[in-house]
């Protein structure tokens, strides 16, 4: 794998399955701050230079407002106190949703290559993908494998929430 490590501060289960779906889907991203109150971030780098997030489809985006995953990382961010850079990946092509394939190896191969990564913002830089939701880690690692393509130093992932 891409990526370094990989931590998540939930179970997508009970209230935090229900706080995030109402940040993805209700657009009630007021609940993504009281969630990294009581998130447990113990075992992040202390070595990160930045903090991204997963890019979304844009057609997904425009229709949510916002990117669930940005929220959760510009918030992250500032709690670590390093930047936040949204642009440091981008899609290079829309993807069906992930929760929508049948297993890992279709979740490896539905975001394969699917990400691109800035160069002069990421470069020698450790940087943090934020997500949230995880299951198998395929996004996250597509993710770390276009920023180590564009020279970043090292990757790290975490997702708000974990699905086993």
């Amino acid at each position: 794998p891409a990526l370094r490590s990989l931590r998540a501060a939930f179970l997508f289960e009970g209230a935090a399955r229900r706080a995030v779906l109402a940040v993805k889907y209700q657009s009630l991203t007021a609940t993504a701050a009281p969630m990294l109150d009581v998130a447990d971030l113990g075992g992040l780098p202390t070595d990160l230079d930045l903090v991204t997030a997963v890019p979304m489809p844009g057609g997904r985006r425009r229709r949510r407002g916002h990117n669930q995953a940005a929220v959760f990382g510009r918030l992250l961010a500032g709690r670590l106190g390093r930047p936040f850079d949204e642009r440091a990946l981008r899609r290079r092509r829309r993807t069906p949703q992930q929760v929508r394939q049948p297993d890992r190896a279709a979740r490896r191969a539905n975001v394969r290559g699917a990400f691109a990564a800035d160069a002069a913002r990421v470069r020698d830089r450790a940087v943090l993908v934020v997500d949230d939701v995880t299951t198998s880690g395929a996004t996250l690692n597509a993710c770390a494998e276009a920023l180590l393509s564009a020279g970043a130093a090292s990757v790290d992932g975490w997702a708000v929430a974990r699905e086993d």
